[in-house]
């Protein structure tokens, strides 16, 4: 069950964060949907090298979701994290009914492949995901400081992330509180830009570290416990 899961988790992040376009996200009330439900199916099918008839199913099951997100829940971030915890459960259910989809796939024998696809998926969730939903846990007021250049807020974000999931993924977990100590010294000596800028971006950060923190963490239990491969895949350590 577990493989099947960690392949139908990563085509489903994949979907929905890397190839899911703005212009589908801006036209979900119509062309939109079915073409990112193509998007979907495609991705997933690829991922499980099936094109057994739940591929098809789950792919519906994301489309019911998302159609249901964009007419009947209002855009927040409650509504963010019901929308994807709602096609993890989605993922969950395929995966416990047709346990065996992944052992029927082309792709059975490359078990090391399973290992790309939950760490990578861990890290869009982290990263990628996490810039959709961080924006909107800041208080509003003042927009948020940017230094300009590459180095925008979003693109901080992002990279702050993406660091704090990569220790959580080798076992160094202590040192996400050297990362945070140093973000917040950051925000004691930064200039004054406003108290409510330096709220929101103090906000920001925090609530993005704890979010990367939580991804890393389930990303490392899952492969975890996926059968082993005889090379080194960083999780050694924390078997």
């Amino acid at each position: 069950m577990l493989e099947t899961f960690t392949a139908l988790f990563f085509a489903s992040v994949v979907a929905d964060f890397v190839l899911q376009t703005r212009w589908m996200v801006e036209h979900k009330t119509g062309a939109g949907l079915p073409i990112h439900g193509g998007v979907v199916l495609a991705t997933t099918a690829t991922a499980a090298g099936s094109l057994a008839w739940p591929i098809f199913g789950l792919a519906g099951l994301h489309l019911v979701i998302d159609a249901t997100k964009t007419w009947l829940m209002p855009r927040g971030a409650w509504s963010f994290l019901a929308d994807q915890a709602l096609h993890l459960a989605s993922v969950v259910a395929i995966a416990a009914i047709f346990p065996s989809l992944w052992a029927q796939g082309v792709w059975a024998d490359a078990p090391g492949l399973l290992y790309a696809f939950g760490a990578i998926g861990g890290a869009i969730l982290a990263t990628r995901a996490g810039g959709f939903l961080i924006p909107m846990l800041v208080p509003e007021g003042a927009p948020r400081r940017s230094t300009g250049g590459v180095f925008t807020a979003h693109r901080i974000g992002f990279f702050e992330r993406g660091i704090v999931f990569v220790l959580v993924y080798l076992g160094s977990l202590w040192a996400v509180g050297l990362v945070v100590a140093a973000r917040s010294l950051f925000f004691v000596f930064a200039p004054r830009s406003g108290p409510v800028s330096i709220r929101q971006d103090f906000v920001a950060s925090m609530a993005g570290f704890l979010w990367a923190v939580l991804i890393g963490l389930g990303t490392v239990a899952l492969l975890t416990r996926l059968p082993p491969v005889p090379y080194p895949t960083g999780l050694e350590a924390l078997r």
